[in-house]
């Protein structure tokens, strides 16, 4: 994937026909907006952020279409200002977004039960002493959720980390390592945000590592980052 700026408020991205099979997308997904279209336009705003320096300060984006069987397709974006949106293209962005945040609160809810709910057993049980875990697996939709992730962890953090992709679902392994346990548990809470917890118990862990396609063997979010 190559990005190129052609002035503030447009950027043109390409893509090979290689790269378009990889993606496993054609020009209809991006007409209709598909989760994969709008995946790899994702993609393509982190790589021109990173490479080109760019921020988009606009709503949104006017998309132009060059396909070619042979060359691949040729993507130009230009920012849209609030005078170019309809009220329609509003409202349709305010209920895209009301979904987006209920799924979020979904996903959050479900993770913080499960952790409530674990909390509670170990209260009930006889043995009290309990040991805090020092390694734990967070699963996450979408590689751009693990590199969001990573980002706002420090630099310096000593966190063992390894990736792991499962059925089309990616799990990040977070060990303690060299961290203290008050800067591991604020990267565990973190995790949170962006994914959901899997499960911090020995057998989960294992089954991860043995049923699972290692990605990245170590040092997962330094990379990501």
């Amino acid at each position: 994937m190559r990005v190129e700026r052609i002035d503030d408020k447009t950027v043109k991205c390409y893509l090979t026909v290689n790269e378009l099979m990889e993606y496993n997308i054609n020009y209809n997904d991006f007409v209709t907006r598909s989760s994969k279209a709008r995946e790899v336009i994702r993609e393509i705003m982190v790589q021109a952020h990173e490479e080109l320096g760019y921020v988009p300060s606009g709503m949104a984006f006017d998309l132009q279409i060059v396909f070619s069987p042979e060359n691949g397709m040729e993507l130009t974006f230009s920012e849209k200002g609030p005078q170019d949106f309809t009220a329609e293209q509003v409202e349709n962005a305010l209920v895209e977004m009301r979904e987006l945040l209920a799924k979020l609160r979904q996903d959050r809810e479900g993770a913080q039960k499960e952790i409530r709910a674990k909390a509670k057993s170990i209260e009930a049980s006889e043995d009290n002493e309990f040991e805090n875990p020092e390694e734990a697996i967070f699963a996450f939709r979408k590689m751009t959720d693990v590199m969001d992730f990573s980002s706002v962890l420090p630099k310096n953090i000593r966190v063992h980390t390894e990736l792991y992709e499962l059925d089309d679902t990616l799990y990040l392994y977070l060990a303690k390592g060299g961290a203290s346990y008050d800067k591991y548990s604020r990267a565990c809470l973190s995790a949170l945000e962006y994914g959901v917890l899997y499960g911090a118990e020995p057998e989960k862990i294992e089954f991860i590592k043995k049923k699972g396609k290692l990605i990245i063997p170590n040092r997962a979010i330094n990379k990501l980052r």
